[in-house]
């Protein structure tokens, strides 16, 4: 990876248009351009970008803190684009882990150096974030952010990605151990381990996942 898709997000107009500009003849490429909290919180389930620029400020307030906060709990990177560079603000920006922090009025180098120190980083952490899953002599590299649940299905795994479904030759407590070795991934059920990321409700005797799958829950787990 060493051309970033890029969402923008920023509501002034001649600044978007600015930073489009700038990370376009970078070589990367810009998926979206948002100029409002709303705008962007609406692209975040189906986010398409591997990295957020986004304004501390938006419309003056601490839309672009809250915004970074979401995506900091969607495993999301993002650099912040600000004109504040007082102690209380920077503390607020450490706290959703930004990758970086570009200062008013930047230039070409400003966003260069930003995203290229950004490459580095995204490259580690995808390292850590994925799972090499074997299916008939194929080896599939899948991010656990991409991983809902696990089945158990006798001496076969099936494990459901957003994209698509693999059938592993091994039982789940196997696949649990080696393939979903991730905080991320808890067993629910005698048949289940769920990506918790992914639940949006949790009963008494199933969770609700986002994408509407319904997973059992035993007492036992």
């Amino acid at each position: 990876m060493e051309k970033l898709a890029i969402h923008i997000v920023e509501d002034e107009v001649i600044i978007a248009m600015d930073l489009e500009d700038i990370v376009t003849n970078l070589g990367h490429r810009v998926v979206q351009v948002s100029t409002s909290y709303e705008e962007a919180f609406e692209h975040l389930d189906n986010n398409k970008a591997d990295i957020f620029l986004v304004d501390i400020s938006l419309k003056g307030v601490n839309e672009g803190l809250n915004l970074a906060t979401e995506l900091d709990k969607r495993d999301i990177p993002h650099i912040y684009i600000s004109s504040h560079k007082d102690e209380m603000t920077i503390q607020k920006a450490r706290a959703t882990n930004a990758y970086g922090y570009v200062i008013k009025p930047f230039d070409v180098g400003d966003i260069f150096v930003a995203l290229e120190m950004a490459i580095g980083r995204i490259k580690g952490e995808k390292a850590r974030r994925s799972t090499i899953i074997n299916e008939g002599g194929t080896k599939n590299i899948v991010n656990f952010i991409d991983i809902l649940y696990a089945e158990a299905d006798g001496n076969y795994t099936h494990i459901y990605t957003v994209e698509r479904k693999f059938t592993l030759r091994a039982n789940l407590k196997r696949t649990h151990q080696e393939v979903l070795n991730h905080d991320w991934f808890k067993r629910v059920h005698k048949s289940f381990v769920v990506n918790e990321r992914h639940i949006d409700k949790i009963l008494h005797t199933h969770v609700i996942l986002k994408s509407g799958e319904v997973i059992p829950v035993s007492k036992n787990y």
